[in-house]
């Protein structure tokens, strides 16, 4: 199958300059044997809720399946409490810290699928809870280290619905790239307790494909459009 329809075609005005931008990192990378893609994020960034770094970094590689396998659940975030210092905050921050939840929540909104990108687990459910869990105290801790924090029903049925969300918009991303993102996918249901599975997703996925679905990433920081 020849990928017909990108999140950034080839025709955006935008395109030549990020593909400059992103495909030397892309390359060193590959060249390296890296296993961790390292971001360095300023409060800047934080304060004023920038997505378009990662964004661009995820939408570019939509255009080489090499580049999709390559930074699969490896960018790694390194938050600095201080602007070009070497002191960073820890995950245990990512929910207790208003600023950085609501920025990594602002990830998961801009491009939903993010989460598929990222290494850390607390970020990846950041990117669906930062402004769900914002000073929650988790009641329980499991054998691994994550805490479990309660959630309502209703906090439950949205967390589930934006999850659904990024998997079948993953799927759109994937298509025709020849890259299966089923088991990626799988896992991440299995890791958020979904209340669904594979199945669902890729039905609502068929179902926006014969209603002729077409989705667009916005480089403002706002959700896709269709």
């Amino acid at each position: 199958m020849i990928k017909e329809n990108y999140f950034i075609p080839k025709t955006n005005p935008e395109y030549e300059d990020m593909m400059k931008r992103c495909k030397p990192l892309f390359e060193k990378y590959k060249a390296n044997n890296l296993k961790v893609l390292n971001l360095i994020i300023s409060p800047d960034v934080i304060e004023s809720k920038q997505t378009l770094m990662l964004n661009e970094i995820i939408l570019i590689a939509e255009h080489n399946k090499d580049w999709i396998e390559l930074i699969l659940f490896t960018i790694n975030f390194k938050i600095q409490q201080i602007k070009d210092s070497k002191l960073y905050y820890g995950v245990e921050d990512y929910f207790t810290n208003e600023k950085i939840a609501m920025w990594l929540r602002k990830l998961g909104e801009s491009l939903p699928f993010t989460l598929f990108f990222i290494r850390e687990w607390e970020a990846r459910f950041a990117t669906l809870t930062g402004d769900i869990m914002i000073n929650k105290t988790p009641e329980l801790i499991t054998e691994d280290g994550r805490g479990m924090i309660k959630t309502s029903k209703e906090e439950h049925s949205l967390i589930n619905q934006r999850l659904g969300q990024a998997c079948t918009l993953f799927m759109h991303y994937c298509r025709g790239t020849g890259f299966d993102p089923k088991q990626a996918i799988e896992a991440m249901l299995a890791e958020f307790n979904a209340a669904y599975d594979y199945s669902k997703v890729e039905k609502a996925f068929n179902e926006e494909l014969k209603e002729g679905r077409v989705h667009r990433a916005r480089l403002d920081g706002k959700a896709p459009k269709e």
